[in-house]
């Protein structure tokens, strides 16, 4: 019973530390939004993560086999590579005189492109994408 009840007290905690880490990145969001017009450093500061999620598209859907023909795989590749060129696209935008992007889509973009690299059983990143890393068969 008291291990139980220790981990509802840690679950607890667990969740007011993450209310608390949301409620932080929107006033940190908020306050850089009004101080710090987007820009150069917009795109700067979003640019890696743009090359993370194009990357990663190509390599997941490099990675589903030929034989993968049910609607199911079909959606998988069309959504994979709409990720992977709408990151292609935002990379390129400032140069076609397009919008600098603002400071909450350059935190959607981290926001992406970190669970993507954090996504569970996967191996690590750079491994993944150099090929080096086998996959489980119901992966690809």
């Amino acid at each position: 019973m008291k291990t139980r009840l220790k981990k509802a007290k840690n679950k607890a905690l667990l969740n007011k530390l993450a209310i608390a880490s949301v409620g932080a990145t929107a006033l940190f969001l908020y306050t850089i939004g009004v101080t710090v017009k987007p820009g150069w450093l917009t795109y700067a500061v979003q640019f890696p993560a743009l090359a993370i999620i194009a990357i990663t598209a190509l390599a997941r859907v490099n990675d589903i086999v030929a034989e993968r023909t049910s609607l199911e795989w079909q959606a998988r590749r069309t959504f994979l590579s709409l990720a992977g060129t709408c990151a292609v696209a935002y990379g390129v935008a400032p140069f076609w005189g397009d919008v600098f992007p603002s400071w909450l889509s350059v935190a959607m973009t981290w926001g992406l492109a970190g669970s993507w690299l954090t996504t569970p059983g996967m191996p690590p990143w750079a491994k993944y994408i150099m090929g080096e890393a086998k996959l489980p068969k119901e992966m690809t």
